[in-house]
């Protein structure tokens, strides 16, 4: 392998194993400009997006030892968004980036708490609010799952904060894929 790309090679797999989330998008079609705004908002967040090879991110996989579901993920035109700290706000901005691009951009997966995730499961971290009662336009988390008393809710909040929600999210979800429960 030529320098360049062991250099390459190195700062993917440096930037997946220090990162606390690794989002993995198609950006395929998103012009320049939507992708330079995206950057700037991720900037907020000390989140950084990157346009990777698909085996250069499947060989950081390997390393950072990722399950198998994700050579799945690893078609078409991939980008990484990766950084520390508070993975929710990261996700809304992903959200929004997916939503802007007029149907070309898309959410592959995501690497988040050591587990490989789906689309589905970040549009439920950017946790989206909505004023109005409809179903469709609930957020994922909502939608796919019954009404729940609302102290169910609020005591993991109280208890824990907010990552306790989250990972409580996170299990119900795979629950649900799995179909138990």
């Amino acid at each position: 392998m030529r320098i360049e790309k062991v250099a390459i090679l190195n700062e993917v797999t440096a930037r997946v194993k220090d990162s606390d989330y690794c989002f993995i998008l198609n950006y395929g079609g998103v012009d320049v400009v939507k992708i330079g705004k995206f950057r700037a908002a991720l900037k907020a967040h000390d989140s950084r997006l990157l346009i990777v090879k698909n085996t250069f991110l499947a060989k950081a996989a390997k390393e950072k030892g990722w399950s198998d579901e994700v050579q799945s993920m690893l078609s078409g035109p991939t980008a990484i968004v990766t950084g520390k700290g508070e993975v929710t706000a990261v996700a809304k901005d992903v959200m929004d980036f997916v939503e802007g691009s007029e149907g070309r951009a898309s959410v592959k997966g995501a690497d988040y708490d050591g587990k490989i995730v789906d689309a589905a499961m970040v549009e439920a971290l950017s946790v989206r609010r909505c004023s109005c009662s409809s179903r469709s336009r609930r957020p994922a988390w909502r939608a796919s799952s019954p009404r729940r008393p609302r102290r169910k809710v609020a005591k993991p909040l109280l208890r824990n904060g907010r990552a306790a929600l989250l990972r409580g999210r996170l299990n119900d979800f795979q629950r649900m894929k799995n179909g138990v429960g």
